[in-house]
């Protein structure tokens, strides 16, 4: 795996008056969150200048390391926002060139551990500038949506690429899956609870709310998530497009989802009268990034002769468990039919956190 490491200290944010804009339906606390306490100081707006991190591949910086400059700014409660950042080169062609897979868990995405030290960084300095201003936690999580906001809306043209989030810096637009990606990336960075809204034609936020927000949300796992819109500007917490309005989305919560392969092979094991033996060899592989938990696997044989829907007696259930990223093993069971019969071999794999697998054998007699 690529290492990364912070190279020089040259992001910068810089926070201004502005002319006077409408902050959207704020509410006097902050949403319940996870792990983030802002203490509000005085509510002046202090312009200034801040010092933060920039990532390029571990140990010295090459002298023909080449950065990439970008600029972003955007407004929230009459102050204007300025963000400036170089970026590695090498470690944009990274992510450029990173797998996309074929996991519908756009978690994963947001998720990524490599642009976690800029990430770091960038969220710090909007939370620290925002704390000294007076800033309620609510004020931090509307103020990260309005920079997301505030990145160009481009629709796919012809694929389906999904850019992590570092790409959508870099590249300065996004589709809204990439955008809500992004949004989900900073605010989980920050210590907020949220989800990503996966619509049939449309991506955006679930932000976890406590008591005084309003309008739109969806209950998960016994907490209501808020919907926040990223694709474009003056959408606050709770505001859902019109066309959004009755449909339900799969909620994508933040954690990495495994990726299983499964093979089997089905080997004679012997005979005793008028049974047949068969060693059934399951060979599994997790290519993560998340860990499998409780998974089973289910050994039978279809009695293909006795009618429809019967299996041999002594089928196996075998408990594996959780299934860490990269791990790979072979799980083996036991199975007997009736010599000269028809069956067929079939091994269910199931989990908490994962697809159904089905793998099975051609049709043999035993």
């Amino acid at each position: 795996m690529v290492s990364w490491t912070k190279a020089l200290s040259i992001v910068t944010i810089v926070i201004m008056s502005a002319g006077c804009i409408n902050p959207g339906n704020l509410t006097s606390g902050s949403p319940t969150v996870v792990a983030v306490t802002v203490a509000p100081t005085a509510p002046s707006v202090t312009p200034g200048t801040l010092s933060s991190g920039t990532i390029a591949a571990s140990g010295p910086v090459p002298e023909s390391e080449e950065w990439l400059q970008r600029h972003y700014t955007w407004e929230y409660k009459d102050v204007e926002w300025r963000l400036g950042a170089n970026i590695s080169k090498t470690i944009y062609e990274f992510y450029q060139n990173k797998p996309r897979g074929t996991s519908q868990n756009y978690a994963d995405y947001a998720l990524t551990g490599e642009d976690r030290p800029f990430l770091d960084d960038i969220t710090a300095q909007i939370k620290n500038n925002g704390q000294a201003n007076g800033y309620t936690g609510l004020d931090d999580v509307q103020n990260v949506l309005k920079f997301v906001q505030s990145i160009d809306y481009v629709e796919d043209t012809g694929s389906d690429y999904t850019r992590y989030p570092l790409e959508t810096l870099v590249d300065e637009k996004g589709d809204c899956k990439d955008k809500a990606i992004l949004g989900a990336a900073m605010l989980h960075e920050m210590g907020y609870d949220v989800v990503l809204l996966k619509f049939p034609s449309h991506m955006a936020l679930g932000i976890k709310g406590g008591g005084g927000l309003e309008g739109a949300y969806y209950e998960y796992g016994g907490t209501k998530y808020y919907y926040a819109e990223t694709s474009g500007p003056n959408w606050d917490i709770g505001d859902i497009p019109g066309d959004l309005e009755g449909q339900t989305p799969v909620i994508l919560p933040m954690s990495k989802s495994p990726a299983l392969e499964a093979a089997m092979d089905v080997i004679p094991a012997g005979a005793s009268g008028y049974d047949s033996n068969y060693l059934v060899s399951l060979r599994l592989k997790n290519s993560g990034p998340g860990t499998a938990s409780n998974l089973s696997a289910h050994f039978y044989a279809l009695a293909l002769d006795r009618g429809q829907g019967r299996i041999w007696a002594h089928d196996k259930v075998i408990s594996i468990g959780e299934y860490g990223a990269g791990h790979s093993g072979t799980v083996n069971a036991t199975l007997t039919v009736y010599s000269g019969e028809r069956t067929q071999i079939y091994c269910v794999i199931t989990g908490d956190n994962v697809d159904t697998y089905e793998r099975k054998s051609s049709v043999f007699y035993g």
